[in-house]
């Protein structure tokens, strides 16, 4: 898992995000997106899958959301 830390502007700017967000560069060419995480579905990967499990169904998968990445795990486990 990857992990950026934030200062408080930042952090309470991506509280307000409810969706999947583009990630650009100052220039405006794409970086990647960002999809939000909710406390509960962060709680529940956390307590049923290991980092290396997530790290491995994002490479091999589609799943663009936590959730749609959970189900995954949950069916191929």
């Amino acid at each position: 898992m990857t992990v950026i830390q934030v200062d408080a502007e930042m952090r309470e700017r991506l509280s307000r995000i409810h969706g999947r967000v583009l990630l650009q560069d100052e220039h405006g060419e794409a970086i990647g997106y960002f999809d939000p995480v909710t406390r509960s579905d962060l709680d529940r990967a956390k307590q049923q899958f290991t980092d290396e499990e997530v790290d491995a169904a994002r490479r091999s998968t589609e799943r663009v959301t936590t959730t749609e990445l959970l189900e995954y795990l949950g069916q191929h486990r």
